[in-house]
């Protein structure tokens, strides 16, 4: 049975705004419409959006468990119960934080999107590969040139990850290895987002 209160915690407070009382500070470069990058001088690194649901959720680049709502962001930062979480959070209800920055809207983002992205923002950058560099003759002078910064990664297995996007961000990507075929993963929707791909496919 849904719980009214949680529920406006959910909805009703701006995580980023949350996250900015704590030290967290919006990277505008990395940021989109629909996707709020913010960093914390202690290296933590997050990804704030909005699900169709209206909640604000995160996920952490650093950790792969530390990711949900506002709810979870405490609970991963100050190792309290419930009950202390809603006594932290009454007070943000209707609350207008002069002191703090103000956000645009975030545009909602599908459960879908927002899997790919998590996993995606959570893989490293490759600016050398293995595979690439032995199997597809490509200089690792080449991954690293700015024409292609961020548009190679590698994921834990080793493999090579090549993104998609379309006009929200990334919507999926490829993974590629020399002893198996090309494997896509997409999310549902967007699918369309595949025939704009911003980067060649000249591998």
């Amino acid at each position: 049975m849904s719980d009214p209160e949680l529920e406006s915690f959910k909805t009703d407070i701006d995580l980023r705004q949350y996250a900015a009382s704590l030290g967290y500070e919006l990277d505008k470069r990395e940021s989109s419409r629909n996707s709020s990058v913010m960093r914390h001088a202690n290296g933590d690194k997050i990804i704030i959006k909005r699900g169709g649901d209206g909640h604000y959720v995160f996920f952490s680049v650093r950790n792969d468990a530390d990711s949900g709502s506002i709810i979870d962001f405490i609970q991963h930062r100050q190792t309290i119960n419930l009950g202390a979480v809603r006594k932290t959070l009454r007070p943000w209800i209707g609350r207008a934080v002069s002191s703090l920055p103000l956000f645009p809207n975030l545009e909602v983002t599908s459960k879908d999107r927002l899997r790919v992205e998590s996993e995606y923002r959570r893989m490293k950058k490759a600016s050398r590969l293995p595979y690439l560099e032995h199997e597809r003759c490509l200089p690792a002078a080449l991954l690293s040139s700015p024409r292609f910064a961020d548009r190679v990664r590698i994921d834990g297995r080793g493999n090579a990850i090549f993104p998609h996007f379309d006009q929200d961000g990334i919507c999926g990507y490829e993974v590629k290895n020399k002893t198996s075929p090309a494997l896509l993963l997409a999310a549902k929707k967007v699918f369309g987002c595949l025939a704009r791909v911003r980067m060649t496919n000249a591998w």
